[in-house]
Formats: structure tokens, sequence, C-alpha cells
């Protein structure tokens, strides 16, 4: 299986070296790598969705690993806690509930990237964009939270720090299931 994947690396890279201009190889590479017609239709079925509330990029990263969470060339759409740092669940679920009104407020670019004081985040992918695109990206990762949030599909909530076991677990639980419209809401930790 090992020679295989190399095979095939070596094969997309082949391919892709002289047809497509530099800028788009790192994309169609990653998409002739790792798509399958199995996995599209497995997604496509799904009747669920998986969201991560952080701390970190690290569960959204295992999720789309271990397949749970499509890969974003199968048509899934980034949220607003997949990557960056929130320290505080607490913080988050205040968000959630604020309907992330004043999800902007606090705001300052400090130390080579974005940091909100307010929320206590950390956007360690983003420091090269400048405010307002800044906000307009983030808007866009709410708002497909929001549309995920209101959809007819089973959500399971990861949340994931290693440090500590968040004390407000059973209230985020609570709020995410006074709002979902489908049977069930579950928040794994």
């Amino acid at each position: 299986m090992k020679y295989f994947l190399k095979i095939k690396n070596l094969i997309i890279k082949l391919l892709t070296f002289w047809i497509f201009p530099k800028s788009l190889k790192k994309q169609i590479r990653e998409f002739l790598f790792y798509f399958s017609i199995f996995d599209l239709i497995k997604f496509k079925r799904q009747n669920f969705h998986t969201i991560s509330l952080g701390e970190n990029c690290l569960p959204r990263m295992l999720l789309t690993a271990i397949k749970l969470k499509p890969r974003k060339f199968y048509g899934e759409k980034t949220m607003p806690f997949d990557l960056c740092i929130h320290k505080d669940i607490n913080k988050i679920t205040q968000a959630i509930e604020n309907d992330f009104e004043d999800y902007f407020d606090g705001l300052i670019f400090e130390n080579n990237g974005w940091i909100n004081k307010k929320y206590d985040v950390i956007y360690m992918h983003d420091n090269s964009l400048n405010q307002e695109r800044f906000i307009k990206r983030y808007q866009k990762r709410i708002e497909n939270f929001k549309n995920i949030f209101n959809s007819n599909k089973i959500l399971y909530f990861i949340y994931s720090n290693y440090r500590k076991t968040p004390p407000s677990r059973a209230k985020l639980k609570n709020y995410m299931k006074q709002f979902q419209k489908s049977e069930m809401a579950n928040l794994l930790n």
C-alpha cells in the first residue's frame, strides 16, 4: 500500500507539472490524491454534520483525516471555530448565544496575528489579511455555521481541550439541543 501511494503521488506530480499553472498545482494535486467517488457518495448520503468548536485546529483536522468530515473539495464549508484557538469554551458558548453579534469586538492585530481580546481567540492562519478581508472571511464562516446549525441533519459538536475538561459542557449541550431543529444534537468531548 505504501508503494502504491508513492507511485500515485509521482504520477499526479508528473501529470500536473506542465498542464496547470503554478498557482493551482497544490490544490489540483490534493484533489487528485485524496478524491474518491466512494467518499463523495458517502458524504452526500450522510445524515449528520460534525462541527468543531475548538479549542484549536486539531478536531477539524482529525475529523477530516478519519473521513467523518468532508474535505473542502467535497463541498465542506469552514466554520468560525475551525482554524483558530479558542481558549475558553464559556466564551464560545457566549458567542453562539449572542448570535455572533459582537464577535468582532475586541479584535486587534498584535504580534503579527489577529487576536480577539473579548472572546480570547487567536487566529493563527489569517495573519496575511487586512481587517476588512478578515472580517469578511469570518462573517462567511459564521454564515456557514448558522446554515449547518439550522439544517435538518443530526449535529455532532466536537470540542477538544487536552489540558482540561470544560466546566460548562452541560450548559453548551443544552443550548445546542434547544436550538437544533432535528431530533438530536450531540456534544462529543
